[in-house]
Protein backbone atom coordinates (compact mmCIF):
# COMPACT_ATOMS: atom_id res chain seq x y z
CA UNK A 1 0.00 0.00 0.00
CA UNK A 2 1.07 3.79 -0.66
CA UNK A 3 -0.55 6.24 1.52
CA UNK A 4 -1.15 9.72 0.16
CA UNK A 5 1.76 11.10 1.85
CA UNK A 6 4.03 8.15 -1.24
CA UNK A 7 4.55 6.23 2.65
CA UNK A 8 4.95 2.41 1.79
CA UNK A 9 3.19 0.15 3.91
CA UNK A 10 4.25 -3.79 3.08
CA UNK A 11 2.96 -6.24 5.34
CA UNK A 12 1.97 -10.08 4.92
CA UNK A 13 0.30 -11.17 8.29
CA UNK A 14 -0.23 -14.69 6.68
CA UNK A 15 3.16 -15.41 8.82
CA UNK A 16 3.52 -12.64 11.23
CA UNK A 17 5.01 -12.39 14.16
CA UNK A 18 5.71 -10.49 17.27
CA UNK A 19 9.93 -9.84 17.02
CA UNK A 20 11.67 -8.08 20.10
CA UNK A 21 15.63 -7.44 20.55
CA UNK A 22 15.59 -11.56 20.45
CA UNK A 23 15.30 -13.18 17.56
CA UNK A 24 12.37 -15.91 17.06
CA UNK A 25 12.09 -19.09 15.06
CA UNK A 26 9.69 -19.18 12.10
CA UNK A 27 7.69 -22.68 11.48
CA UNK A 28 6.22 -21.12 8.41
CA UNK A 29 7.93 -19.65 5.73
CA UNK A 30 6.98 -16.60 3.19
CA UNK A 31 6.53 -17.65 -0.98
CA UNK A 32 10.62 -18.32 -2.05
CA UNK A 33 10.24 -15.60 -4.23
CA UNK A 34 10.75 -13.54 -1.17
CA UNK A 35 13.04 -15.77 0.93
CA UNK A 36 16.27 -14.13 2.03
CA UNK A 37 19.02 -16.02 1.10
CA UNK A 38 19.88 -17.51 4.55
CA UNK A 39 16.47 -18.78 4.99
CA UNK A 40 17.04 -20.55 1.63
CA UNK A 41 20.09 -22.32 2.91
CA UNK A 42 18.46 -23.20 5.90
CA UNK A 43 18.72 -20.80 8.76
CA UNK A 44 15.76 -20.34 10.78
CA UNK A 45 16.44 -17.42 12.40
CA UNK A 46 14.27 -14.58 11.78
CA UNK A 47 15.66 -11.21 12.01
CA UNK A 48 15.09 -7.60 10.93
CA UNK A 49 17.49 -8.45 8.10
CA UNK A 50 15.25 -11.21 6.43
CA UNK A 51 12.56 -8.56 5.78
CA UNK A 52 15.12 -5.97 4.70
CA UNK A 53 15.72 -8.72 1.56
CA UNK A 54 11.98 -9.07 1.15
CA UNK A 55 11.51 -5.30 1.61
CA UNK A 56 14.20 -5.23 -1.55
CA UNK A 57 12.60 -8.21 -3.53
CA UNK A 58 9.44 -6.03 -3.55
CA UNK A 59 11.28 -2.51 -4.34
CA UNK A 60 12.50 -4.51 -7.39
CA UNK A 61 9.53 -5.80 -8.47
CA UNK A 62 7.84 -2.53 -8.14
CA UNK A 63 11.03 -0.66 -10.32
CA UNK A 64 10.79 -3.47 -13.24
CA UNK A 65 7.28 -4.27 -12.76
CA UNK A 66 7.89 -7.76 -12.74
CA UNK A 67 9.05 -10.73 -10.32
CA UNK A 68 12.94 -10.50 -9.44
CA UNK A 69 13.39 -14.27 -9.22
CA UNK A 70 10.64 -15.93 -10.66
CA UNK A 71 11.49 -19.42 -9.36
CA UNK A 72 10.17 -23.00 -9.50
CA UNK A 73 11.65 -24.05 -6.51
CA UNK A 74 14.06 -23.30 -3.66
CA UNK A 75 17.55 -24.24 -5.21
CA UNK A 76 16.34 -22.21 -8.61
CA UNK A 77 15.45 -19.27 -6.23
CA UNK A 78 19.16 -19.80 -4.62
CA UNK A 79 20.39 -20.18 -7.95
CA UNK A 80 19.13 -17.02 -9.18
CA UNK A 81 20.28 -15.31 -6.23
CA UNK A 82 24.01 -16.30 -6.79
CA UNK A 83 23.91 -15.57 -10.56
CA UNK A 84 23.36 -11.88 -9.46
CA UNK A 85 25.14 -11.94 -5.92
CA UNK A 86 27.65 -14.42 -6.58
CA UNK A 87 27.96 -17.27 -3.87
CA UNK A 88 28.79 -17.00 -0.86
CA UNK A 89 32.34 -18.01 0.43
CA UNK A 90 34.39 -17.30 3.17
CA UNK A 91 35.46 -14.24 2.57
CA UNK A 92 32.13 -12.88 2.01
CA UNK A 93 29.70 -15.06 4.32
CA UNK A 94 32.16 -17.40 6.12
CA UNK A 95 28.71 -18.73 8.42
CA UNK A 96 26.92 -19.55 5.66
CA UNK A 97 28.99 -22.95 5.26
CA UNK A 98 27.54 -23.88 8.10
CA UNK A 99 23.71 -23.53 6.87
CA UNK A 100 22.18 -27.33 6.46
CA UNK A 101 20.97 -26.32 2.71
CA UNK A 102 24.89 -24.77 1.70
CA UNK A 103 25.05 -25.11 -1.99
CA UNK A 104 28.83 -25.41 -2.81
CA UNK A 105 29.64 -25.34 -6.50
CA UNK A 106 33.36 -27.09 -8.07
CA UNK A 107 32.15 -25.34 -11.31
CA UNK A 108 30.82 -21.87 -11.02
CA UNK A 109 30.30 -21.48 -14.95
CA UNK A 110 26.66 -22.74 -15.36
CA UNK A 111 25.97 -19.36 -12.60
CA UNK A 112 26.32 -16.83 -16.03
CA UNK A 113 28.07 -14.50 -13.08
CA UNK A 114 27.61 -11.44 -15.88
CA UNK A 115 24.24 -10.75 -14.22
CA UNK A 116 24.33 -7.37 -12.69
CA UNK A 117 22.31 -5.15 -10.86
CA UNK A 118 22.14 -2.59 -14.39
CA UNK A 119 21.04 -5.59 -16.03
CA UNK A 120 18.56 -7.33 -13.34
CA UNK A 121 16.89 -3.55 -13.29
CA UNK A 122 17.22 -1.78 -16.50
CA UNK A 123 13.98 0.20 -15.18
CA UNK A 124 15.96 1.60 -12.05
CA UNK A 125 17.95 5.09 -11.82
CA UNK A 126 21.32 5.57 -9.86
CA UNK A 127 19.66 6.05 -6.46
CA UNK A 128 17.00 2.72 -6.78
CA UNK A 129 20.43 1.05 -7.73
CA UNK A 130 21.97 2.01 -4.28
CA UNK A 131 19.21 0.90 -2.30
CA UNK A 132 18.61 -2.24 -4.15
CA UNK A 133 22.67 -3.16 -3.84
CA UNK A 134 21.72 -2.23 0.36
CA UNK A 135 19.07 -4.32 0.66
CA UNK A 136 19.95 -7.06 -1.70
CA UNK A 137 23.11 -8.49 0.28
CA UNK A 138 23.42 -11.76 0.75
CA UNK A 139 25.07 -11.48 4.21
CA UNK A 140 22.18 -10.70 6.30
CA UNK A 141 25.10 -8.94 8.70
CA UNK A 142 26.12 -6.61 5.75
CA UNK A 143 22.70 -5.89 4.56
CA UNK A 144 20.93 -2.15 5.19
CA UNK A 145 18.43 -1.86 8.38
CA UNK A 146 15.67 0.44 8.07
CA UNK A 147 17.18 2.93 9.98
CA UNK A 148 19.99 3.62 7.60
CA UNK A 149 17.51 3.25 4.86
CA UNK A 150 15.66 5.99 6.31
CA UNK A 151 18.53 7.96 7.13
CA UNK A 152 19.51 7.62 3.42
CA UNK A 153 15.91 8.17 1.85
CA UNK A 154 16.61 11.56 0.94
CA UNK A 155 18.95 10.56 -1.44
CA UNK A 156 16.68 8.21 -3.13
Amino acid sequence: MINTNGIIKIADFGISIYVDDACRKLHRLPPAWYRSPEFLLGDRQYGTSTDMWSIGVVIGELINRHIVFPSKSEIEQILMIYRLLGPPNDKTWPEAKTFKHFLQFNDESFLNNDETFEKKFPRANEQELILLKSLLVMNPKHRATAKEVKKAKKSF
